[in-house]
């Protein structure tokens, strides 16, 4: 039986609690993990960045990481292709593991101090063994060439599916669509501030026609910690499904062909939905969690 079963929510609230009450303590905790690190294993300094931001940044990202383990189920999927992005781009091997545990433990004893007790230790070995095992679970079997290990493997829920909508063209020309109904949509619009219209209509349709049974080229994480810091709900998820449904009509898919996107679209719902702000994981320090209050006096659109 997995250990992520057997891990209490009390430790889990620990790790997280502990990254979010010592906080401004982060850039200090970062420095004495790679103090600590490069100290006990030298040739892992040769095959990180050479570049103070860039390690903080990545040191950042790993303790979002542990504070999104309270629903480490949802993002279990992204840790595991971690493992594999961190097997392509640095050659990660299983005995690094080791290494990084024992100076995350040290720097957390050092930084800490005596605020770093025996629960807390305790706590921490447990949670981080058990991301350690998803993430491992990524990296290929001994002697698999890197050509053979896919950056990302989404499950295809509907094999065959994108022939029959008729091939990825379709699938981007209703992406097209439904994006320029979700920038002007009045709630859902702030969730794109910032954002490249077009590269989301690219990566959205790369992770689709995946999974279709299409060839796979999408090379990013699963929705579910894509948008980790991000307040969804149900009826946030509802609208889009809403303006989705439109731009396949508009398109002129047939009603068989639009239940089966759906079916296929509703599958990645349960690992967006949140019940509180509680539930966002920040990815760095300094981001907010983004929470988009209903407009006063909203309609949702209908159908067509």
């Amino acid at each position: 039986m997995r250990l992520l079963q057997h891990m209490s929510i009390e430790k889990r609230l620990l790790v997280r609690l502990s990254i979010q009450i010592h906080g401004d303590s982060i850039n200090a905790l970062s420095d004495e993990f790679y103090r600590t690190l490069f100290q006990r294993n030298p040739e892992l300094r040769e095959i990180m960045p050479d570049d103070a931001v860039a390690l903080n940044k990545k040191f950042f990202n790993m303790l979002a990481v542990f504070k999104g383990v309270k629903h480490l189920e949802k993002i279990e999927s992204s840790i595991k292709q971690l493992g594999k992005r961190h097997f392509l781009k640095y050659g990660a091997k299983m005995d690094h593991f080791d290494d990084i545990r024992t100076a995350l433990l040290l720097s957390l004893e050092t930084v800490l101090a005596s605020k770093f007790d025996d629960r807390l230790r305790d706590a921490w070995e447990i949670v981080f063994d058990e991301v350690a095992s998803i993430m491992s679970g990524g990296l290929p079997d001994e002697g698999l060439s890197e050509k053979s290990i896919p950056i990302t493997s989404i499950t295809s829920s509907d094999n065959g599916l994108l022939a029959e909508i008729g091939g990825r063209d379709v699938v981007y020309a209703i992406h097209q669509r439904l994006y320029d109904v979700l920038f002007d949509e009045p709630w859902l619009e702030r969730f794109f501030y910032g954002k490249e219209k077009s590269v989301l209509v690219r990566k959205q349709t790369e992770f689709m026609v995946a999974a279709f049974g299409g060839e796979n080229h999408y090379q990013g994480d699963t929705p579910a910690f894509v948008h980790m810091h991000m307040m969804i709900t149900e009826e946030q998820l509802s609208i889009r499904e809403t303006a989705l449904y439109n731009a396949m009509k508009d398109e002129g898919m047939s009603d068989d062909l639009i239940v089966r996107w759906l079916q296929v679209d509703r599958s990645f719902w349960p690992g967006l939905i949140k019940q509180s702000v509680n539930e966002c994981v920040l990815k760095c320090t300094g981001q907010r969690a983004i929470v988009i209050e209903k407009p006063l006096g909203y309609h949702a659109p209908k159908k067509r």
